[in-house]
């Protein structure tokens, strides 16, 4: 028989005390003159025999009592088989040590009673006992059994990570190792605030091997704002054109957030936002304007004031200001429009390249941001194709028909790039009247737009039928519409219902509207080259290989934060980075080979943290139903204690005190029912 605390038999000497009462009680007698006691002497002797007897079995029973209770409090073990004393235990302890654990508890924050709780696991245990500590890094020196005291200095150097995963996948690392050492007994214990996000998984994915113990370590006061997200409108940014960015806060906690400061930071300046009132459990959206001041990769920070989580407070983002657009206008037989070739080349950072129909590049599409079908006779399937491409990466299409053509010359145009069909061509004079205004393209061009704007007239026109996402731009007063635009692939396509030639339409001679649809069409597109990623989830990075760069001359690496050289190969003219688990740091990063800077990179925490939404121990019991036990680590109590209850085999203290009571109600039978 072992007991887990042995000091309480001291209290055995208390035993001593009701005896030595019984020894030395002594009953005062009262004398009594009787004139004959000879027929009392048997009947004396008989009572005080019985008497003797109570009061032996009430010394007894109260003795009985003392002692049970006793034992009780030093907790008694069976003794265990010698085979099973001998037997070492394989004690695997995941530590929790995601960016929620650093909200704080009454006993400090969550992280550091965290650790505090796997040591007391740890001494709990014997010195033959081996120890696996494991976190959500999984790095490789988490996944093998260590000793005591190796165990403890890992322990001691955890630090918090922004990696973030499932508990599921946790509890699977965990059982690798355990499975690979099968002469030890496993035993598996979690400490975690236990997020809804990454610790629910069903009871049925929990096997029977191995004992489960989960350690919920909560804040009673769940508050965090985070930045979520952030985009630009226009993801085509040149210098000196005002442009959006649209973000997005959200409010974790349980009470609304008033007056939330928000900011961002550009070219080492920072500037005030709006003041945002979010309520609990919601989000809001606002925008910001800036203006990019030059050429080349460019950076942003927008951050908000919470605490005390702060690694969602600020979001980063990169982007590149173009030096130039390219526009590239495909004719026929030079027969360019000059008031078009005359809009083009007036536009600031517009370079124009003019191209044949019948002498076209198709690797050179995709470098640039417009591409105009200037009156071509026909749009071949090949063509269309090109465009196609091209507008995946982000290319637009603005198409001026040609006059008198068939459906049948444009029918690639619907076929491949979803575009509308064209129905005759109609001599007509048509006036347009009416400009949609809340459509992109004319949104911010005027600052207040005039009642008698002169809108565009044509003499000629063709029917535009049907077409994907079709949203009209000009529509003429009998209801055709004048000038579409449609969803093409990660870009759009423009279509006019009329030829550019002055002599069918006056609309190149529209300064007011021409030129600035030429800039839009040119600047609005659908497509953003990535460089705002999120650590953890995105390894493979996708980078467009500049024209100039020579394989020979490779010496790639990211600088920022933490610099380090990430594995690189070429496909299809794109570099593909990977970043493995190298970058831990939120921030901007430069991309370089050798001196040169091939574009700036944002890398932002994962917000899965964010939500600190947590799992309550009834709903944890729910879960899980038996296959996992809950232990309590309230605060001020002898957690080790409580380890060594819940590991000690087939402990007796309940027992015990029903035995306890048993014998006192003995007692209370004795003194009651047997009278002297």
């Amino acid at each position: 028989m072992n007991f887990l605390f042995p000091a309480f038999l001291w209290a055995l000497a208390l035993l001593s005390v009701p005896i030595i009462i019984h020894l030395f009680y002594f009953r005062r007698y009262k004398k009594v003159m009787f004139s004959n006691v000879q027929f009392l002497k048997q009947l004396v002797q008989e009572t005080a025999s019985k008497n003797k007897l109570k009061n032996i079995l009430i010394l007894l029973a109260r003795l009985l009592a003392l002692a049970a209770l006793i034992f009780a409090f030093a907790q008694p073990i069976k003794n265990l088989l010698k085979s099973d004393q001998n037997a070492a235990k394989a004690v695997s302890i995941f530590v929790d040590n995601s960016y929620s654990m650093n909200a704080e508890s009454s006993d400090g924050s969550l992280f550091n009673k965290s650790k505090k709780l796997a040591q007391d696991i740890i001494r709990a245990y014997g010195e033959n006992d081996e120890f696996q500590i494991i976190t959500h890094d999984l790095e490789g020196k988490q996944m093998r059994l260590l000793s005591k005291d190796d165990a403890m200095s890992l322990l001691e150097h955890i630090e918090i990570t922004p990696k973030v995963n499932k508990l599921a996948k946790i509890y699977q690392r965990q059982k690798q190792t355990l499975e690979s050492n099968t002469r030890l007994s496993p035993v598996l214990y979690w400490i975690s605030d236990f997020q809804k996000s990454i610790s629910q998984f069903p009871s049925g994915n929990i096997d029977s091997s191995g004992v489960i113990y989960a350690i919920p370590v909560q804040s009673h006061k769940l508050e965090n704002l985070s930045v979520d997200t952030a985009y630009f409108v226009n993801p085509l940014i040149v210098p000196q054109q005002k442009n959006s960015i649209v973000y997005q806060v959200s409010n974790h906690g349980s009470s609304d957030a008033t007056d939330v400061r928000c900011s961002y930071k550009y070219n080492q300046q920072e500037f005030p936002a709006h003041s945002l009132q979010i309520k609990a459990g919601k989000s809001v959206q606002d925008t910001i304007h800036f203006t990019a001041t030059k050429s080349g990769w460019e950076s942003i920070e927008l951050k908000i004031q919470s605490y005390p989580i702060t690694f969602d407070d600020t979001y980063y983002l990169s982007f590149e200001v173009k030096s130039e657009i390219e526009v590239l206008v495909i004719q026929h037989a030079n027969n360019v429009s000059t008031a078009l070739k005359s809009a083009l080349t007036s536009l600031p950072y517009f370079k124009l390249s003019l191209a044949d129909m019948n002498a076209l590049d198709y690797n050179k599409f995709k470098k640039h941001q417009l591409i105009i079908l200037n009156e071509l006779p026909t749009i071949s399937t090949g063509l269309a194709s090109e465009l196609k491409k091209s507008a995946e990466l982000g290319t637009n299409v603005l198409i001026f028909p040609a006059p008198d053509v068939t459906s049948q010359q444009y029918e690639a145009l619907s076929g491949i790039l979803d575009g509308p069909r064209w129905n005759q061509f109609e001599r007509k004079d048509r006036d347009c009247a009416e400009l949609n205004k809340e459509q992109s393209l004319y949104q911010d061009v005027f600052i207040q737009l005039k009642n008698n704007i002169k809108l565009p007239a044509t003499k000629a026109n063709y029917e535009l039928i049907g077409g994907r996402g079709v949203e009209t731009i000009l529509k003429y007063r009998d209801g055709l519409n004048f000038l579409n635009r449609y969803r093409l692939s990660n870009a759009n396509l423009y279509v006019c219902a009329s030829p550019l030639q002055p002599e069918y339409s006056d609309f190149s001679k529209n300064a007011e509207l021409f030129v600035p649809f030429l800039f839009k069409a040119a600047i609005v597109s659908q497509y953003n080259q990535q460089s705002v990623f999120t650590i953890g989830e995105q390894r493979l990075i996708h980078w467009p290989m500049p024209s100039d760069y020579v394989e020979q001359e490779r010496q790639l690496k990211i600088i920022g934060p933490q610099e380090f050289i990430p594995s690189v190969h070429v496909s299809q003219n794109q570099f593909v980075l990977d970043v493995y688990d190298q970058l831990s740091i939120a921030g901007i990063y430069q991309l370089m080979n050798e001196q040169q800077e091939l574009g700036k990179m944002a890398f932002n925490q994962s917000r899965q943290e964010s939500e600190l939404t947590t799992l309550t121990e009834k709903e944890l019991e729910d879960q899980w139903e038996d296959r996992v036990k809950i232990l309590n680590a309230q605060d001020g109590v002898d957690f080790k204690s409580i380890v060594s209850a819940s590991i000690a085999p087939n402990y007796w203290w309940k027992y015990l005190l029903l035995f306890a009571l048993l014998f006192l109600f003995i007692e209370t039978l004795l003194i009651r029912f047997w009278k002297n």
